[in-house]
């Protein structure tokens, strides 16, 4: 199951809010968790998921699907002909 990343954040945010704070027994931890809980907020505006692992692997696949078609060997099923990460790039 993968989590958006505003999730991620989300929780991160109602954990350090909902369970920890009320846990601590100290003014200056409570303080200091809730400068964590606005620095998570601030990041959560600026930060992204990297998306290069993942056009890694379609590079990958790619080439492999290119030496394939290089075979001549027939498949069972339809192999991208495009570069898909080229196609993503257009896309956006």
């Amino acid at each position: 199951m993968n989590n958006t990343l505003d999730r991620v954040f989300d929780d991160i945010i109602r954990l350090l809010r909902d369970d920890v704070i009320p846990s601590l027994a100290g003014d200056a931890l409570r303080s200091q968790t809730f400068g964590a809980i606005f620095m998570l907020k601030n990041l959560q505006l600026r930060v992204d998921w990297s998306g290069e692992p993942l056009l890694g692997e379609i590079r990958a696949q790619d080439a492999l699907f290119r030496q394939v078609r290089e075979t001549g060997v027939g498949t069972a099923v339809a192999l991208p002909s495009a570069d898909r990460v080229a196609q993503i790039g257009r896309a956006h």
